[in-house]
C-alpha cells in the first residue's frame, strides 16, 4: 500500500507512529511487528506495518483472519507495555470512527470486533512481548462479493478506494492517540459507558468458555477494568479472559 506523502506526513506528525513499512503482501503484519521487537525493542517502538493482504493473518487464540487483497491490515508497535482493556478502546475507536465517516451503526462483541448489521467488519488483537505492546487491526474494505459462502452470514465490508482508504487510516491513527493519551492517565473507566453504549448482546443470553469449563449465561455489559459482566443464573461473574459465542448457539437453539 502507497501513502500519499500527505497523509504519510500527518501520521507520521503523531506521537504514536515513527516510521511505517508499507507492503502489498506479506504474512501477517503481527509476525513482522513482533520480529522486529524481538530482533532491538527500543528501535521498533512506534513502528506501524501496513499491508494490503495478508497470507498468513490471525486473530485472537491464532485463528486465521480473512485477509484478501484490498482491505486494511496494520500493526502499530506501542513501546511500553499497557493493560489488556487497551484492546476494548482499540475496538470503540474503530467504532465511532466508523459511525462518523460513513453513518453506519456499530455494536462491539466483547473484546475485540466490531459489528455492521450483526456482521465483523474488523477484529483487534492486542499482543504483548518484551515489554512492547503489539496492536494490530484488520479492516474489511475489499469488495463484498470476496468474502466466501461460509462467511457471507458472519462478516461484511465497507468497500473503500486507495484514496479513502487511507484518508480512513489517517483519521484512525488520530482517533487512536487521543484514546491512547487519556487510557494512559485514567485506564478504561473513561470509556465505560461510550464501549457498552455500543456493546453486542446485552441483554441477550450466550455461550461462555472461561478455561476449560463452558455456561450460558447472559449479557450485562463490562465493566470498569473491561471485563464482560455474565449472570449465569447463580451469580453474576466479572471475566477478564473469556471466549464469547452468541452466534453458533443462536443457531443451535433455533435449529
Amino acid at each position: 500500500m502507497n501513502l500519499t506523502k500527505q497523509v504519510k506526513e500527518r501520521i507520521l506528525a503523531t506521537k504514536l507512529v515513527k516510521q511505517i513499512f508499507q507492503y502489498e503482501k506479506i504474512d501477517s503484519t503481527m509476525r513482522i511487528a513482533r520480529r522486529m521487537v524481538e530482533d532491538d525493542s527500543e528501535m521498533a517502538s512506534g513502528t506501524m506495518i501496513i499491508t494490503e493482504s495478508q497470507e498468513a493473518g490471525y486473530g485472537r487464540f491464532g485463528r486465521e483472519w480473512f485477509s484478501p487483497d484490498g482491505g486494511l491490515y496494520f500493526t502499530i508497535i506501542l513501546g511500553e507495555i499497557y493493560k489488556p482493556s487497551i484492546n476494548l478502546v482499540t475496538g470503540l475507536s474503530v467504532a465511532e470512527l466508523i459511525e462518523r465517516r460513513f453513518r453506519r451503526q456499530t455494536k462491539l462483541s466483547w473484546p475485540n470486533d466490531i459489528l455492521v448489521e450483526g456482521k465483523k467488519i474488523s477484529g483487534i488483537l492486542a499482543e504483548t512481548t518484551n515489554d512492547a505492546t503489539l496492536i494490530g487491526i484488520g479492516f474489511n474494505s475489499f469488495i463484498s462479493n470476496l468474502i466466501p459462502d461460509e462467511l457471507c452470514n458472519r462478516a461484511t465490508s465497507i468497500p473503500m478506494d486507495t484514496s479513502r482508504k487511507i484518508v480512513f487510516l489517517s483519521d484512525l491513527i488520530i482517533e487512536l492517540e487521543n484514546n491512547y493519551s487519556i487510557f494512559k492517565k485514567f485506564e478504561f473507566e473513561p470509556f465505560l459507558p461510550r464501549f457498552n453504549k455500543r456493546m453486542a448482546y446485552i441483554g441477550e443470553e450466550i455461550q461462555i468458555i472461561s478455561g476449560k469449563k463452558s455456561f450460558r449465561g447472559t449479557v450485562l455489559g463490562v465493566d470498569e477494568q473491561g471485563a464482560i459482566i455474565i449472570d449465569d443464573g447463580r451469580e453474576i461473574r466479572n471475566l477478564n479472559s473469556a471466549e464469547i459465542s452468541a452466534h453458533d448457539f443462536k443457531t443451535q437453539k433455533n435449529s
